[in-house]
């Protein structure tokens, strides 16, 4: 958690703006580059902050909020199989998600996808426990608002299952319970807040960033029938493995049980399963990471497939297979790590001290390269430094840094040859994964006159 350095999409990205919200204070305008960015509700980055509040700035403490999330959701699995029957179909849809690399990879990253997940299966537990006890459907609201001030709209994932449940006889009558409605609105309320806040504050700027063009955008494009019907199958099959094959067929034995003995509890698993996948193709923009909420419902189906009908598997999967997995794992992790997953920005963490030293914090460096966002996520959240985007040619990104007072610029490899022909002598103070850190020496070489522009 600590040692291995964070990807630059997204959790540099992510991460940097966990550290302005623990300088700032918790806020509901979240700021990346100490600028307001509109993409995401503050919620995650309020946790993210108390987490560098109590552990410092590093890596395990930007890791640990989505990791502890992680094992609440395989403990509310447990807990959602207890209240469906089957406690070996929790304990096996755990197994699942241990061996599935998709939920792996998010649970130690600095992502949404977890988060979400956690929120939006918090509030259909609550949904459960309330079926016994009506009044704990009150306290839907703080699942349901966790979800909304994570994801915006895709905050909205439960009330997606709860509407599924309405042709479900047996849990249909539990939707008219007063205090879940109180749940609902209470929640709706309390995740609308930041949207009222950022409206008020920043008016059309706020609703032009957020809703139209990360919302409404990738929502409303023309899209094909064949891409409607086949995009998200396509998407299991290719992300969600191994935990789908379990999934898909647990799915249509549940279904047919339905459809001979009637409604029952397990409608939910339907519901989680089917009805945001319905909903979700028929937006222009479909990505795995928007469906992400669906994989514990995936694990509990394929989980109560192997419990019901194939308890010999479930019981060598459960006491063997998945334990041996993750030693094995985590053995590679604690001594082999690069095994496993990359560590591409390791360069900027170790010359971390020496950046922070060289650059002052806040100040910007010049940047020549292609993909922008690879390097500025890893300088701005490890180094402190904003990298400046003008897309300018060798000769003005050089006279832009001979103006700044520490002379540096960062260089991707490909464009380093044509900064030797421009004749100004520099030092490579760091080299890393395909990117340099140049200081050049006072005073611009000949040729080179402030003010005009980029040249050759």
């Amino acid at each position: 958690m600590g040692s291995l350095s964070l990807k630059a999409y997204d959790d540099c990205f992510y991460a940097r703006k966990g550290v302005e919200m623990k300088e700032r204070g918790p806020s509901f305008t979240v700021t990346w580059g100490e600028e307001p960015d509109f993409q995401n509700p503050p919620l995650q980055f309020w946790l993210l902050g108390a987490s560098f509040a109590l552990f410092g700035e590093n890596d395990f403490a930007t890791r640990l909020p989505a990791l502890l999330m992680a094992l609440g959701l395989l403990l509310m699995l447990y807990r959602i199989a207890h209240l469906l029957g089957d406690r070996s179909a929790g304990v096996a849809a755990a197994a699942l998600l241990l061996i599935t690399p998709v939920f792996l990879l998010n649970a130690r990253r600095c992502m949404m996808e977890i988060p979400l997940a956690f929120w939006a299966t918090g509030a259909l537990l609550v949904f459960l426990e309330g079926i016994e006890r009506p009044k704990l459907h009150a306290l839907f609201a703080l699942p349901l608002a966790a979800a909304i001030l994570t994801k915006s709209v895709l905050g909205l994932f439960p009330l997606l299952v709860l509407a599924g449940l309405l042709a479900s006889p047996v849990l249909r009558k539990h939707l008219r319970n007063p205090w879940l409605w109180l749940g609902v609105v209470a929640g709706l309320a309390l995740g609308a807040s930041w949207t009222i806040h950022q409206t008020i504050v920043f008016g059309p700027r706020f609703l032009g960033a957020h809703y139209s063009r990360f919302v409404l955008s990738r929502s409303v494009a023309a899209s094909s029938p064949v891409e409607v019907l086949l995009a998200y199958p396509r998407i299991l099959i290719e992300f969600y493995e191994p935990i789908v094959i379990a999934a898909l067929v647990g799915l249509v034995v549940l279904v047919r049980e339905r459809v001979r003995k009637g409604s029952s509890k397990a409608d939910v698993l339907i519901s989680w399963v089917l009805v945001p996948l319905v909903v979700y193709s028929l937006a222009a923009s479909r990505n795995q990471r928007y469906i992400f909420p669906i994989l514990p419902g995936l694990a509990l189906v394929g989980g109560w497939l192997l419990s019901r009908r194939l308890p010999r598997v479930s019981t060598a999967l459960t006491s063997f297979v998945v334990p041996l997995v993750c030693v094995v794992a985590a053995f590679l992790f604690w001594f082999r790590p690069t095994i496993l997953v990359s560590d591409w920005n390791r360069t900027y963490k170790e010359h971390r001290a020496l950046a922070r030293e060289e650059l002052p914090p806040g100040s910007a460096a010049p940047y020549l390269g292609g993909d922008y966002w690879t390097e500025a996520n890893p300088v701005l959240y490890y180094w402190g430094v904003l990298l400046d985007d003008s897309g300018v040619g060798p000769r003005q990104a050089v006279l832009q840094a001979l103006c700044q007072p520490h002379g540096s610029l960062i260089c991707v490899e490909e464009r380093l040859p044509g900064i030797d022909p421009i004749g100004v002598p520099y030092e490579v103070v760091v080299e890393g994964h395909g990117w340099f850190w140049l200081r050049f020496d006072e005073g611009p070489a000949p040729g080179i006159v402030p003010g005009t522009g980029p040249g050759p």
